[in-house]
């Protein structure tokens, strides 16, 4: 039977009024499910239906919306080879279908605009991580591009930290205007650029870290702004969000966000110094202030206005998947200024090779083909993107069994045969170092120390399988070697290059996070709650299984607004499945939402979710092939999945039944063995947004009236109290015996 045939059917006419009650959307004679509620009819229809109204072409059932997104999705899953036959095919767009039409999941707004439109390769994905440069080019084109993912409903967020502050100089003379100027040139395309052409307002996200110049600035723009509005409204003008007191004000189109790190937040603790350092010249500080103070003026800030939010830089990090490919929006690994880097024109120390490079002159660095997208033998000399000096940073001092050394910053990535890229401060003795000189490749090991062409020095035809055997080296010692001024490069073509005889990872281009984008889906987790208040996991696992599988399908045939987009999403693939109602499902089991027996089933909700959703994307990988960046990423990815397998396992399990505890950490370790055979399909596979529980003054509709929520019962005494009264629920009217 066909899902449609399994539920009852009805015509609705839905209309949405403004704050003074005129009409602003109607639509009559809408084919709707008995069961979905008013609320939700009115919101499916005016947002999703697509088609002109009063035409034709305008959709008028909820069958032809959800066949236009999941015929759409299974038709391009066949064309994929994700089923292995036509009944796997045609159950999965079946089962795809009942999880929507229950209203046990539900996609990002993006799949609903664009899928089955006229567009062949829709934009799919609600979350886009744009990166912008230091120069008026790249932030120019951010701006087109964030108002273009407007356009087609998506949201943004973008890290401004690259951008000079108000305080350093511009190359031609003057003075930057500094990010927060250009977040109001942003913030007013945002605003009248409305999501998916409806009337939702945009998404936008702005982050600053905490040690930019300008972050005092950021962190209290949106409370000046505040004030101003509060002004106008004590004048008459309107109040609501829509209404010409907000719409007058800047940063009213995005949430700001200060990235902070351990440091600064142990530096809050001590009540010490915390140095804001130049964007152009990491190793200049241009003020110094006292990191409680600044902490207390975020705090301040977000009580008025509720922004800044904070995001934890290095736990964010801990938690990466694809930390070879670089950490997640975070300052880059670097050299020592005496460091010398293999070059055609000879070894160059790196403090020269900045400052010549800074004058004018042009020169080619060597990479190596082991580093290559598909690896190879021998070295290519390349031109850098970019030269720079990046800061003052602890330096360590690697020693090999060669009596070689190798200075740079511990978290430099050094090539090795064994195991690929791996940090200055995780090589270990076994590891087996490449060294790419002549001294070390072809005669007594000894470095090249002259400043000849090193075409005499590298060899310029293919090593063979055998001398890069030879060309090997262990680790005997490492030590702090203090702190210096560090610098680095970024090569453009194998993303590494040689510094003293050994090849190293580059400048990352790609900041995983960065120029990425994320299809968004949420499981309604109050759907899959059994009568006796017990979670039906044998559902909520397959939905899972079937999501996943569907956002995957998505990932290759979507849109994307630049070319860097599409290829990191191509690259590492990742998916955001979460879900909804949590505050909903604690509220109907009678657990309060701020306890142990809370967070712990909200726990267990989250592990088997997320368990099972990069379960289900190892048994793709066992299929169609891991994510093309998996290779490089494969430890610190499985590491990253031991960790969440370990945190499942320390679930406490008072008060929560076995089954679902057995559930979460089967999950993980499914999701860790099934990885570490066969990989993953997709380097993250979930985003949870914050969801809520109701306040005692939240209004509920009953057969009273809207009352108070606590009302109804005393939030103070016990925990179940006898109630009678009926409230409206998306099933209709519903009894509550109890509070």
């Amino acid at each position: 039977m066909h899902p449609y045939d399994e539920v009852t059917w009805e015509k609705r006419t839905a209309a949405i009024a403004n704050e003074k009650g005129e009409t602003v959307f109607e639509q009559t004679d809408c084919e709707m499910p008995s069961f979905w509620s008013q609320m939700a009819t009115n919101v499916v229809v005016s947002k999703y239906f697509r088609g002109a109204l009063g035409t034709p072409r305008r959709e008028t059932s909820v069958k032809q919306m959800i066949s236009r997104v999941v015929d759409t999705i299974a038709g391009w899953g066949r064309e994929g080879g994700y089923f292995a036959t036509e009944a796997d095919a045609q159950a999965f767009q079946d089962e795809l279908c009942h999880l929507i039409l229950h209203q046990k999941m539900s996609f990002n707004s993006p799949v609903w605009f664009n899928l089955g439109v006229a567009a062949s390769k829709p934009q799919a994905s609600a979350c886009f991580i744009n990166s912008v440069d230091d120069t008026m080019d790249s932030i120019l084109t951010l701006a087109k591009t964030e108002g273009m993912l407007f356009k087609y409903g998506s949201g943004t967020g973008t890290n401004l930290s690259t951008i000079r502050s108000a305080t350093e100089s511009l190359a031609g003379g003057g003075t930057a205007s500094g990010p927060v100027s250009f977040m109001k040139g942003f913030d007013a395309f945002a605003g009248v650029i409305k999501s998916g052409g409806t009337t939702r307002r945009a998404a936008k996200m702005v982050i600053l870290n905490a040690d930019h110049p300008d972050i005092e600035e950021f962190v209290t723009c949106k409370v000046n702004e505040e004030r101003k509005a509060w002004t106008l409204i004590e004048g008459g003008y309107d109040s609501s969000f829509t209404g010409e007191a907000y719409a007058s004000v800047f940063f009213q189109n995005s949430n700001n966000s200060v990235r902070v790190t351990d440091e600064f937040m142990r530096a809050v603790a001590e009540d010490r110094d915390w140095h804001l350092y130049a964007v152009t010249d990491r190793s200049r500080i241009i003020k110094t202030v006292k990191a409680r103070e600044l902490m207390r003026l975020m705090a301040e800030s977000a009580w008025q206005c509720g922004d800044p939010g904070i995001q934890y830089d290095t736990t964010i990090n801990d938690w990466h998947t694809s930390a070879t490919s670089g950490r997640i929006n975070a300052s880059n690994p670097c050299f020592p200024a005496d460091a010398r880097v293999h070059t055609t024109a000879g070894l160059i120390p790196f403090g020269d090779l900045f400052e010549r490079a800074f004058a004018g002159e042009k020169f080619h660095v060597y990479t190596h083909r082991a580093t290559a997208d598909a690896p190879g033998t021998g070295v290519l000399a390349t031109q850098p993107l970019a030269i720079m000096r990046t800061g003052v940073k602890p330096v360590v001092r690697l020693t090999f069994s060669t009596g070689e050394q190798l200075r740079c910053t511990p978290s430099h990535r050094i090539w090795t045969v064994n195991r690929g890229f791996v940090a200055a401060n995780e090589l270990t003795p076994n590891d087996r170092v490449m060294t790419c000189n002549a001294g070390a490749a072809v005669a007594d090991r000894t470095l090249v120390a002259s400043g000849a062409p090193l075409g005499a020095a590298v060899p310029q035809a293919p090593l063979s399988e055998s001398e890069l055997q030879e060309a090997t080296v262990q680790m005997v010692s490492r030590e702090g070697d203090g702190v210096e001024v560090v610098y680095n490069l970024t090569e453009p073509v194998h993303h590494s290059y040689i510094v003293d005889g050994f090849l190293v990872a580059n400048c990352s281009e790609y900041m995983y996070l960065d120029d990425t984008s994320c299809n968004l889906a949420s499981i309604n987790v109050t759907r899959f709650l059994n009568d006796d208040g017990s979670i039906d996991i044998d559902g909520y696992r397959h939905a899972v299984h079937v999501t996943i599988t569907a956002q995957e399908i998505l990932v290759s045939n979507a849109s994307y607004p630049t070319e860097k987009i599409a290829k990191n999403s191509e690259e590492f693939r990742p998916l955001g499945l979460g879900y909804a109602n949590l505050g909903a499902l604690l509220m109907a089991r009678g657990v309060p939402y701020d306890s142990p027996q809370g967070r712990d089933l909200a726990a267990c909700l989250t592990a088997v979710l997320t368990g099972e959703a990069y379960a289900q994307s190892a048994r793709v990988a066992r299929e169609i092939g891991p994510f093309n960046g998996y290779a490089a990423n494969r430890r610190p990815m499985l590491r990253v999945i031991g960790k969440h397998r370990e945190a499942a396992y320390n679930i406490p399990a008072d008060g929560i039944e076995p089954e679902l505890i057995a559930a979460a950490r089967h999950a993980w370790d499914e999701a860790h063995e099934l990885g570490a055979r066969h990989g993953y399909r997709n380097a993250q596979a979930t985003v949870l947004a914050p969801t809520g529980c109701l306040t005692p003054d939240s209004l509920v509709a009953t057969s009273r009236g809207l009352v108070r929520l606590r009302s109804l019962g005393n939030p103070s005494g016990a925990k179940w109290q006898d109630l009678d009264v009926e409230v409206a629920t998306h099933e209709g009217p519903r009894k509550a015996t109890k509070f």
